[in-house]
């Protein structure tokens, strides 16, 4: 930890991790160690994390400029909406869709994926070597040719990192995932809205609905956030839903990842850390609005 701390104090100048604030928080320092990620290359970068417990572990194939996840060894107990995380897919990235063995991203690769890392134990960490594949307990193909001197057929010790590291700050536990169905503009009424969670319930939002630019922000107690969500006369269930992902993909913090659904009054939005979160509930905005918590933590 101290180790971390020192790495980005020297990336940022500052020894506090990242914060919406000039002084830093307990509140951000929680969040952004759950939000870390380290990687086998040593780099050390701030971003998303999928879920702690990944729900499946498996191969695949990923092109830059791509959002196309294909020739998956197994796709058992995946859903849209679940994260995607490995080399060069960007963070945030969540499933969209699923086809046989392939599956749709939410953003396209940046690179090619490739797996861990290898060196010569005497290398400093810019000596390591991506693995394209491991082929026997004692060979493996690198994603670029070798160009340092050959040990000869002793070999030498050598240093093994995995691709990355992750850290949560609620051990066992994933993000909360619910689904939402939402009803055309004629069923839902001026300044309605719902409440829904940041992670840890860190942050409290109601979500509220003005119609046409002329509503009036309703300021529920016992909030510290909010969502608003604009809507125009005669909007379809399809429009309120692609404008309630819009505004749930837009808040200050990054706190929900929103994914309109192949059902298209449906938004499947999953908190962006993994935590302890109550789940969304509805206050005033009338059916057929619902909140479906479909996978909560484990604890």
């Amino acid at each position: 930890m101290d180790a971390i701390m020192s790495s980005i104090q020297g990336i940022k100048g500052t020894t506090y991790w990242y914060s919406t604030s000039s002084s830093g928080s307990l509140e951000s320092l929680r969040e952004d160690l759950g939000n870390t990620v380290i990687t086998g290359s040593g780099n050390i970068s701030h971003g998303i994390i999928p879920n702690s417990i990944p729900i499946l572990s498996t191969t695949g194939n990923t092109t830059p400029s791509s959002n196309q996840l294909t020739s998956l060894a197994s796709t058992t107990g995946l859903a849209n909406g679940d994260y995607i995380f490995g080399v060069g897919i960007p963070a945030k990235t969540v499933i969209q869709s699923i086809s046989g063995s392939t599956v749709t991203m939410s953003q396209n690769a940046t690179a090619t994926g490739t797996g861990d890392y290898i060196k010569l134990a005497s290398d400093t960490d810019a000596g390591y070597y991506k693995i394209q594949s491991v082929d026997s307990l004692t060979q493996v193909t690198l994603v670029n040719n070798f160009s340092g001197t050959s040990t000869g057929p002793a070999g030498a010790i050598a240093a093994y990192a995995f691709g990355s590291y992750a850290a949560s700050p609620s051990p066992r536990s994933v993000p909360e995932v619910q689904l939402i169905t939402v009803g055309s503009e004629a069923t839902i009424t001026q300044n309605s809205y719902f409440f829904l969670n940041s992670s840890g319930n860190a942050r409290l939002y109601y979500v509220w609905f003005n119609l046409n630019g002329t509503g009036t922000d309703p300021m529920p107690a016992y909030t510290n956030a909010s969502v608003e969500v604009n809507l125009t006369t005669g909007m379809t269930s399809t429009q309120v839903a692609a404008a309630l992902t819009a505004a749930l993909n837009s808040t200050f913090n990054g706190d929900f990842i929103a994914v309109q659904q192949p059902t298209p009054n449906e938004v499947l939005v999953t908190n962006s850390s993994a935590g302890v979160t109550e789940a969304g509930s509805n206050f005033d905005v009338l059916l057929p609005l619902l909140l479906l918590s479909l996978r909560l933590e484990l604890v």
